[in-house]
């Protein structure tokens, strides 16, 4: 009789300890969800600084080349005055 107790007794410990080890393991797995998703917005933050750094560094290359085009183009109909 004390056997059988004592087996009831380790099975009801036993199904505890499951119970808190899936409350835990849920715990740890919202856990690394959340601080995935802080990972990936960072990333992606900095991607979009990236794209806009390119953006500018782009866009100011070219209105360079234009006024410089602009500068050939008005000295050339300068000299074709003279």
């Amino acid at each position: 009789m004390d056997n059988n107790k004592t087996y009831w007794v380790q099975r009801s410990a036993n199904i505890e300890a499951e119970k808190q080890n899936k409350q835990n393991y849920e715990f740890k797995k919202m856990q690394d969800k959340a601080e995935s998703l802080q990972i990936m917005m960072f990333a992606g933050g900095a991607f979009r600084v990236f794209i806009l750094i390119m953006f500018f560094v782009i866009f100011y290359r070219i209105e360079r080349n234009l006024n410089t085009i602009s500068e050939l183009n008005t000295n050339m109909l300068n000299n074709m005055k003279k």
